[in-house]
């Protein structure tokens, strides 16, 4: 399984875009989002893998990431750069929906009326302040100074599915009893 297979379903979540009929993005799409922000986490920080990003100028179908995160350390999962670049690519893509709405805000008031369109990028905004983006910046820190255990999404995701354990990772509860 490739980390498209698991890093675009986990990205859909976070965008709340799971419901296939009406899927807002194609997967390329998404795929060119998680490439452009592993671009920038790689200027951010260094990983036990050396990661190399194929970006690809004509129809994006080549987009790619190698070596594999879920098997670029000896076949195990790099947690730490795919819980990172997730974030990083939905702190990116909230930022280009605050961009978007800021862009298209008006405020306009005659006499009694009003007419305020700025609510939409104020709540983009606050999605700025506490959502994606926040989590990304206190996991990068931990993740540099080396401290705490920020391993949001991929240790269950994958964990739980790709193994039969008894173990739930979300908790860290041992169902063998």
């Amino acid at each position: 399984m490739s980390w498209k297979d698991v890093l675009i379903p986990l990205f859909r979540v976070g965008l709340d875009d799971l419901t296939a009929a009406s899927e807002t993005y194609t997967d390329l799409i998404l795929v060119k989002k998680m490439v452009l922000a592993t671009k920038q986490l790689l200027k951010l920080a260094t990983f036990n893998a050396n990661y190399l990003l194929t970006v690809d100028s004509g129809d994006g179908t080549n987009w790619d990431i190698a070596p594999d995160p879920l098997t670029s350390l000896g076949g195990s999962e790099d947690f730490d750069f795919t819980n990172l670049v997730l974030l990083k690519a939905l702190c990116n893509h909230v930022s280009q929906g605050y961009l978007s709405g800021a862009r298209r805000s008006i405020k306009v008031k005659d006499g009694s009326t009003s007419v305020d369109t700025s609510v939409g990028a104020n709540s983009h905004k606050d999605l700025l302040e506490r959502g994606p983006c926040q989590e990304f910046f206190v996991a990068l820190q931990q993740y540099l100074s080396g401290s705490g255990d920020y391993k949001i999404l991929s240790n269950y995701a994958t964990d739980l599915r790709d193994q039969p354990s008894k173990t739930d990772y979300r908790g860290k509860i041992d169902r063998t009893q």
